[in-house]
């Protein structure tokens, strides 16, 4: 009979799924397991998955997501052609 980890005690920083002889934990969108398998690490969107913004815009990463933010230039500046 197989024993259920999960509800031994508290394994895992977000989720646990049992599976037979052991347990897994899982992460929510936007976060991966660290090396550890059992902690959580927030995703940055910006920075790993190359997220391009609209004209004027700059990308922040946020809490499991990431952000297209609104960067309008000062009154007496004009927009470059690099981005930022």
């Amino acid at each position: 009979m197989d024993l259920d980890e999960c509800r031994v005690r508290s394994l895992c920083q977000h989720a646990c799924r049992n599976t037979e002889g052991s347990y897994q934990c899982l992460c929510p969108s936007g976060y991966r397991l660290l090396p550890s398998g059992k902690n959580c690490q927030d995703i940055n969107e910006c920075e790993e998955d190359g997220i391009e913004c609209g004209p004027g815009q700059m990308c922040f990463n946020t809490r499991g997501s990431y952000q297209c933010v609104d960067t309008p230039c000062p009154a007496t500046y004009r927009q470059g052609s690099s981005p930022g």
